[in-house]
């Protein structure tokens, strides 16, 4: 039984339910996974709330949010789409939109997650673009997820591949089981540059000889 305190349409193949005010809907049928569209408007727009239900857990294991026809749903209050396991109730997917471009600031727009909840990916965007302020971290990150190596990072600014090689490089490739780096690459501004040449003090030459009489 789902509880439902706005005006909306409850639409499914063969059959329409109109809710109004407080009322309640019983969740019925032969299908596994039922989806409830609520509707509203606001500010003169339609904002659309699309959820898909188990019957058999009981459990929501999609929301989308939108305004008209776009994914939309301001950052601070949640990302606009969210998926479950249908199992667990764990969520496993995470998106931050605003008028139907990924963005999200002090924090990754798209998220992903293994039903045990350990982070697998991670994107940062400002409207629609992959950016990351380098000193922050990687714009592109993907992990394994049995060993929870990072197996790729990418350092992106507005963009593009970036990251002052003199704090390392732009792109980083590691083996999911040691962690080992097996692949760098450097980009300045999108373009990609030669490795810097590590610098290597000449030993210092030790004069001996008699010391000066007091």
């Amino acid at each position: 039984m789902y509880y439902i305190d706005l005006q909306a349409n409850f639409e499914r193949a063969n059959f329409t339910i109109f809710i109004d005010t407080l009322c309640r809907c019983i969740l019925y049928g032969s299908n596994i996974i039922l989806a409830l569209s609520l509707n509203f408007i606001a500010r003169g727009m339609t904002k659309t709330l699309t959820r898909e239900i188990d019957l058999v857990s009981g459990i929501i294991t999609k929301e989308v949010y939108r305004v008209g026809r776009k994914r939309h749903r301001d950052p601070l209050e949640g990302p606009a789409v969210i998926e479950r396991c249908r199992a667990t109730g764990t969520i496993t997917f995470e998106e931050y939109r605003v008028n139907g471009r990924l963005h999200r600031e002090g924090g990754p727009a798209s998220i992903s997650r293994w039903s045990t909840g350990a982070v697998t990916f991670e994107e940062y965007r400002l409207k629609g673009r992959q950016h990351r302020d380098p000193a922050d971290g990687a714009a592109f990150i993907d992990r394994d997820g049995n060993t929870g190596v990072v197996v790729q990072e990418h350092y992106i600014w507005n963009g593009k591949l970036h990251r002052d090689p003199n704090d390392g490089p732009a792109v980083i490739y590691r083996d999911w089981k040691t962690g080992i780096t097996w692949n760098r690459e450097y980009w300045l501004h999108g373009q990609q540059i030669a490795a810097p040449r590590r610098r290597v003090d000449a030993p210092r030459r030790v004069v001996r000889g008699n010391r000066p009489s007091p």
